[in-house]
């Protein structure tokens, strides 16, 4: 077997949510909302709503489907290199427009988009592809475009637990934040900012919690962590 490029998804696009939702039952939410939660990050940043979007790495298409409600007057792609995935997502009520990636190369245009959001796509990649695929995006991305970017916090206990606890993440390594940042700065993105989130349970966020949550994002122990960057 040939060393590992990208985890294969096919086999789990069916039942991706089902499962998803089974594994990180301890946190109070299903999968959904943790696909809604960040597109309500970047709805709370980004203020213009004719936009040029790239949901790269978007698996079944629902944070896609969510940034459209979001940014209705957006036009918006969705790409994976999941045949079976882009399969899922084109069965959705969305007029997102779904792609299937070949070829490690992204069929755009150079600086076509405002926003590209990469949502938990990271490490399900061999480190040694990482640096070609965000020079892909840099290039697809307009001058001042920006790039969010959603990854799992090695450094919390719970997330390491429910990492190594589901399918489809036996063979996924998680990004550091110190690398992640690096490795953007490198690939010549600007104004390079981790904020880190998801610090209580679902169960328990309530308003005192989720005013919390914002004001710990200094603190690299939340569940997950968002990386801004700009072109």
């Amino acid at each position: 077997m040939g060393k590992r490029k990208y985890d294969d998804f096919n086999v789990h696009a069916d039942d991706y949510r089902k499962v998803h939702s089974e594994n990180i039952s301890i946190t109070g939410a299903d999968s959904f909302y943790f696909a809604r939660q960040k597109a309500q990050r970047i709805a709370g940043i980004e203020k213009t709503q004719q936009l040029q979007m790239l949901d790269w790495g978007c698996g079944d298409g629902v944070l896609s489907s969510y940034l459209e409600k979001l940014f209705p007057t957006a036009t918006i792609y969705g790409a994976d290199v999941s045949v079976q995935s882009i399969a899922k997502a084109k069965s959705l009520p969305t007029t997102v427009n779904f792609i299937h990636l070949q070829d490690d190369h992204l069929s755009f245009d150079d600086n076509h988009f405002d926003v590209v959001v990469v949502a938990a796509v990271l490490h399900h990649i061999d480190f040694s592809h990482h640096e070609k695929w965000l020079q892909e995006i840099y290039r697809v991305m307009k001058p001042g475009g920006r790039v969010y970017v959603f990854e799992h916090n090695p450094f919390n206990p719970a997330t390491r637990y429910i990492v190594q606890t589901c399918i489809f993440d036996q063979d996924a390594r998680l990004l550091k934040p110190s690398y992640a940042r690096q490795l953007f700065m490198r690939s010549g993105f600007k104004k390079v900012q981790i904020q880190h989130t998801l610090f209580f349970p679902r169960l328990f966020l309530k308003e005192m919690f989720d005013f919390l949550e914002k004001g710990l994002w200094w603190l690299p122990l939340g569940g997950q962590y968002m990386l801004t960057a700009k072109k």
